[in-house]
């Protein structure tokens, strides 16, 4: 049988995977997905990375999003992964990623606004709506206020 290590990067490695094959890996493989998000290389690496910084999502353990959160935070990280990270969140059940997520709503720059609340649509957290249904009202660009909405409307038909 392989270990959990192998198992977690022959996840990450193909092109789809579901969030229950995510989930089958199990919170053990948290450490193991950093560490194939930290040292992915060559052609497929960006790829690799999104699709761990995914898996670390859906696992939602502290660990996965204290990762998730230091890497939407981290500058030397490339933009498009720091967002892929913030989207990520979404499923995470930890407070720790509604209350990040939350405060991005506030955020000035518009793609971390609109990141943040297709995250919170995603997530199952009844302060992730409070916190749309407020943004649907406040914010000051359509665009957002679109995304809010969408994401509201996703929430109850899912």
């Amino acid at each position: 049988m392989r270990n959990l290590r192998e198992r977690a990067r022959e996840l990450v490695s193909r092109e789809r995977f579901s969030d229950a094959e995510a989930r089958r890996l199990g919170p053990g493989a948290v450490p193991h997905l950093v560490e194939i998000f930290e040292t992915a290389s060559g052609d497929l690496a960006n790829r690799q990375r999104r699709r761990t910084l995914h898996a670390l999502g859906v696992l939602g353990t502290e660990e996965a999003v204290d990762f998730l959160i230091s890497t939407a935070e981290n500058d030397a990280v490339e933009g498009w992964l720091r967002q892929a990270a913030v989207r990520s969140l979404g499923p995470a059940e930890q407070p720790g990623a509604v209350e990040y997520l939350t405060s991005l709503l506030d955020d000035p720059d518009l793609v971390n606004r609109d990141n943040a609340a297709m995250a919170l649509g995603r997530s199952g957290d009844p302060r992730a709506v409070r916190a749309l249904e407020r943004a649907a009202d406040s914010d000051p660009d359509e665009r957002i206020r679109h995304r809010v909405r969408r994401s509201l409307a996703e929430r109850d038909r899912g």
